[in-house]
């Protein structure tokens, strides 16, 4: 691959408005509703930790999350071209209501670390996800989050 680059990373930005590179770390695009597409690049070693269940993985998480008022929605490791990542998604409160969603797809490598995010803030009625959920758990109260991809960890 060379020296890891912005160029190293495709992926279809369909819908999205280019932004252009914010600096030679960083390129963003914008939706016509106001999300925001960024791919960033990371010339240092991860800060993802080395664990050997996805339990340890989830509670490292929800820690760093609960530090700053989030909550985890999901956290999977996901294989892209090959490479293993983690995927996540993650909500945080906006003012003065709503929350807004983050949604991450990290792909460590050894030295440095490619991190595509997307971030959409809640519009108008805020709270349908959460109203659906509970709806989802009344109707049915066997209703679980599942994992949508194959996990290589331990769920312990």
């Amino acid at each position: 691959m060379g020296s890891p680059s912005l160029e190293h990373v495709r992926f279809d930005t369909a819908g999205y408005e280019p932004r252009g590179d914010i600096d030679d770390h960083t390129r963003a695009w914008y939706s016509p509703d106001g999300d925001v597409l960024g791919v960033f690049l990371f010339l240092k070693e991860p800060d993802v930790p080395r664990v050997s269940t996805l339990g340890e993985l989830r509670r490292w998480h929800t820690e760093r999350l609960r530090r700053v008022g989030g909550d985890s929605v999901e956290l999977a490791i996901v294989s892209v071209d090959d490479v293993r990542a983690l995927q996540t998604i993650v909500k945080v409160p906006q003012a003065p209501s709503g929350r807004t969603y983050l949604a991450s797809l990290i792909l460590p490598f050894a030295e440095f670390s490619f991190v595509l995010k997307v971030q959409c803030e809640e519009h108008g009625i805020t709270g349908m996800r959460e109203a659906m959920l509970l709806h989802d758990q009344v109707v049915d109260p066997d209703v679980r989050a599942r994992e949508r991809f194959p996990l290589p960890l331990s769920d312990a």
